[in-house]
């Protein structure tokens, strides 16, 4: 906006008279409407959602309560609008204006008009946001999905893309001063971080289910099909199925408990969201040629006719609950949400501020003590005493008390053993460790509906790997629907929770507390190598009939997802937990291999064999 240079567009987005004419418009697209119904069932009861308005209400029979259309507000639109101008405005005043006095006096403009937006409706923000995040906790996705709360409870359109503006705009608060948001409302920052925290496991939850629930189906037909079937079966199956425990649990114990646990999900979905205006209601009932195929009922080809209560509609309801046009648009704007949410957890973490700089007085005050320099820490130094020096980050191996100083190895270098002698007048910087704290749960992701239900009210590591999974199975959605490159959203959210995943799981590792059982423990390796295995790791496993483990993937989900630097970063920090996990099913293969040695010796001999059968007879 501000990069056009032009005076008058300049003066405009400053200009004192902006910041209330918007937070107006904020406060009056923000109240959701309202109608009153005067006779009938609705009597005396105000009808709220929050980003729609009713568009007709059809005449009432005597004894049937009327029927209610709903249709976007085009006041909350200009409620998102003013969040997403504001955040652009203050990215353009964070990247043009932070040299001299008067760039930094006018970009706090910005910041304060942005600020003063936020607390003069932090009643309606947390409202909005507290809908998202309670989304997945409503009663309705413990049972069959009842669709009673017409949006004021679970997850709508409107709802998500209104958080996802706001979230946005509180992201470039926070990267570009969070000290000014922290230091005047430090009560409201503190509550937005929490709500991001809250809305990204309510997100991470209602996606991972969606994806385990498509997966879980597309597993039932090819075992129906005989791992054959068509060919875009086949290029399904081959993406969607890996490393997963228990999706190999439920492939081997039958199509029972793989049926029971996708319909579970698709159940759990349903409940969290539900269709509002005309529109979504008309495209919940339209279909991606992809999964046409998988949508018509035997006998009941039209989905809009009420289902039989019979185990086959019941499998049909739920597969078309997943697969319709508005729950994959639902989970685009659901991932949008997310993106900002996580990208503000990144922005926020502890852990992002835990490098302190030393100031010219400090280091003249340090020169001559050595005693704040411990093993492991991190220090920032100069590589030599030129004018211009390079400067780089290395790990503390030894701390030399007599000659003042430290020997370290440089962090990024090829030689991981060499190591170099720092003097002390070189530190530049070091790292609080007392910052250096995980924020989430260590635990693997819900492998099951009963589990993912249990995991609902605390957010941990493994709700990121059940969001990530999300992104690899949605992205072979958009290509079966042509959509690929129309949704960089995906990829942007793969990326900045593989970067948190990467980021908790090496503070956890830190920590002296335990984090887990040892059998949590060896299934979160396992799901990580899942998302993070390499072509040539994986071609390290023998036949995945010993293994118990279906290997139609030959490299983790994430890889064609991620980029290549950022996936070599976040394997550098998970390299410890992926060769566990190597070493873990490798060994279980190996034991199953010994087993069904053992087994063929024992029973190969028709001597034996005749033996026993004769000693059964007898």
């Amino acid at each position: 906006l501000a990069s056009c240079g032009h005076s008058g567009l300049l003066s405009f987005l400053v200009d004192s008279e902006i910041a209330p004419l918007l937070n107006e418009m904020l406060r009056g697209a923000s109240k959701r409407t309202s109608h009153t119904a005067k006779t009938g069932f609705f009597a005396g009861l105000s009808h709220q959602v929050r980003g729609y308005r009713i568009a007709a209400t059809t005449a009432s029979i005597s004894g049937v309560a009327p029927k209610v259309s709903w249709e976007l507000d085009q006041r909350h639109e200009n409620c998102i609008r003013v969040f997403r101008f504001l955040a652009v405005s203050v990215r353009a005043a964070d990247e043009l204006y932070s040299r001299s006095p008067k760039d930094k006096a006018l970009k706090k403009k910005f910041f304060d008009r942005a600020l003063y937006c936020i607390q003069s409706n932090e009643a309606s923000i947390e409202e909005c946001l507290l809908q998202v995040s309670r989304a997945t906790m409503s009663e309705s996705t413990t049972a069959q999905p009842s669709h009673g709360h017409l949006g004021r409870k679970g997850l709508t359109m409107q709802v998500l893309r209104e958080a996802s503006a706001i979230f946005a705009l509180l992201t470039e608060l926070c990267d570009g001063d969070e000290d000014i948001f922290y230091q005047r409302y430090a009560k409201l920052y503190s509550t937005m971080v929490e709500l991001a925290r809250q809305v990204v496991l309510s997100t991470s939850c209602f996606l991972g289910a969606s994806a385990m629930a498509r997966e879980l189906f597309q597993n039932l037909t090819d075992m129906e099909k005989g791992n054959g079937g068509s060919a875009s079966a086949n290029i399904v199956g081959e993406t969607r199925l890996g490393l997963s425990p228990v999706i190999d649990v439920f492939a081997a114990s039958g199509r029972s408990n793989t049926r029971h646990e996708a319909i579970q999900f698709s159940h759990f979905v349903s409940g969290c969201s539900t269709p509002v205006s005309t529109s979504e209601e008309e495209r919940k009932l339209k279909y991606p040629d992809a999964w046409k195929q998988n949508v018509v009922v035997q006998g009941n080809a039209d989905p809009r006719q009420p289902p039989e209560l019979t185990e086959s509609s019941l499998e049909q309801n739920s597969r078309t609950a997943i697969t319709n046009e508005f729950e994959f648009a639902l989970e685009r704007e659901a991932c949008q949400c997310l993106f900002h949410a996580a990208s503000m957890m990144w922005s926020t973490h502890p852990a992002s501020t835990s490098f302190v700089e030393f100031t010219p007085e400090e280091i003249a005050s340090i020169r001559n003590d050595i005693s704040w320099v411990k093993a492991r820490d991190i220090v920032a130094f100069r590589m030599d005493d030129s004018r211009h020096p390079v400067r780089a980050l290395g790990e503390v191996l030894y701390v030399d008390t007599v000659n003042l100083c430290v020997h370290v190895r440089v962090i990024g270098s090829a030689d991981i053993h060499r190591s170099v002698s720092v003097p002390l007048h070189r530190l530049t910087g070091v790292e609080d460790r007392t910052k250096r704290q995980g924020t989430m749960a260590f635990a693997p992701a819900p492998e099951t509906s009963a589990v993912l239900k249990k995991s609902r009210r605390e957010l941990s590591i493994g709700h990121l790997v059940f969001a990530m999974r999300w992104c690899h199975e949605f992205e072979h959605e958009e290509k079966l629907q042509g959509r690929t490159g129309e949704s960089p959203w995906i990829r942007m959210s793969a990326e900045v929770l593989g970067l948190l995943v990467a980021k908790e799981v090496s503070l956890h590792r830190e920590s002296t507390n335990p984090h887990t059982s040892p059998e949590q423990s060896r299934m979160f390796k396992a799901q990580l190598l899942d998302l993070f295995g390499k072509e040539d790791e994986y071609s390290r496993f023998s036949n995945p009939d010993y293994g118990g483990a279906n290997m139609l993937r030959t490299k983790g989900r994430l890889n064609d997802l991620l980029p290549p630097d950022l996936l070599a970063a976040v394997r550098q920090h998970l390299g410890n937990e992926l060769m566990e996990a190597i070493d873990q099913i490798l060994a279980i293969q190996e034991a199953h291999k010994q087993q069904a040695t053992l087994h063929h010796n024992r029973y190969a001999s028709p001597a034996l064999a005749d033996v026993r059968w004769y000693g059964q007879r007898g």
